[in-house]
């Protein structure tokens, strides 16, 4: 997020993901505690995120596909997108959590 508000989401000349304007910055706040926190990761994996929460996590996680992949981060955000409106990302970390 930079001074202007602006968080880097979709495909435009100045980076390779551009710039999305969220109309509220109180919709980037952080939910509180840790406990809250992981609560709010939850409902986003479950695709029961806001439109914003949603993209902070899609770009959060497009930055590690890309890397893992060794893919564009236009490609890797398509992924993510289609992982959190999916709720797969939900299926992925109970699984992980049934390991334990």
């Amino acid at each position: 997020v930079g001074r202007d508000k602006e968080v880097f989401i979709e495909e435009d000349k100045e980076t390779e993901l551009g710039r999305l304007k969220f109309l509220n910055e109180e919709d980037l706040k952080s939910p509180g505690d840790a406990k809250q926190a992981g609560a709010l990761l939850v409902s986003v994996l479950k695709g029961e995120g806001t439109f914003a929460q949603n993209q902070v996590v899609a770009c959060n996680s497009a930055l590690a596909i890309s890397l893992y992949k060794q893919c564009s981060l236009i490609s890797a955000k398509a992924e993510a997108d289609e992982i959190i409106s999916s709720a797969k990302g939900y299926k992925v970390l109970k699984d992980l959590l049934e390991c334990q």
